[in-house]
C-alpha cells in the first residue's frame, strides 16, 4: 500500500501530538497507566485463583501472595509516589 504524501506514521502524530499539548498528553498516558494497572490487577487475581483452585498449583501460592492482594491499592499509590520523585526530563 503507498503512503500517501504528507501522510504522518503513528509515531509522529503521537509526537506531534504530545509537542503540541504535553497535559493532554499527561492525561492520556495516566488514563493508560491506570488502565494497565487494572490488567495487572486482574491478571494477578485470575493466577491466585487458579493457584486457591488446582492442587496441583498451590504449593506456588505463599502467605504473602494473598497479603499483598489486600494491600495492592497501597502498593500502587507508594509506587505512584516514587515515580513522582524520581522521574525528570533527563531520565524519564
Amino acid at each position: 500500500m503507498a503512503k500517501r504524501a504528507g501522510s504522518k506514521t503513528p509515531e509522529t502524530r503521537e509526537s506531534s501530538t504530545a509537542a503540541a499539548d504535553p497535559p493532554l498528553e499527561r492525561m492520556r498516558r495516566r488514563a493508560y497507566e491506570e488502565e494497565l494497572a487494572l490488567v495487572q490487577r486482574r491478571r494477578a487475581g485470575a493466577a491466585i485463583q487458579a493457584r486457591l483452585d488446582d492442587p496441583r498449583k498451590r504449593w506456588k501460592l505463599s502467605p504473602m501472595d494473598l497479603e499483598s492482594r489486600t494491600r495492592w491499592v497501597e502498593y500502587s499509590k507508594a509506587k505512584d509516589e516514587m515515580f513522582a520523585h524520581t522521574d525528570t526530563k533527563q531520565a524519564p
